[in-house]
């Protein structure tokens, strides 16, 4: 889970980035679903 504001600065491999960008070129697949628990409402799924 990534959980952070599409402006935060990353350094991915020393290059400096924001969010948007070094998340833009992953695959569909690089994407999973997972729950972390039954809520009330139900599963709670995250992807």
């Amino acid at each position: 889970m990534l959980a952070i504001s599409y402006e935060h600065p990353l350094v991915l491999g020393g290059a400096h980035t924001g969010a948007d960008p070094a998340l833009a070129g992953l695959d569909e697949t690089a994407w999973h679903r997972h729950s972390c628990a039954d809520g009330v409402k139900g599963r709670r799924w995250y992807e």
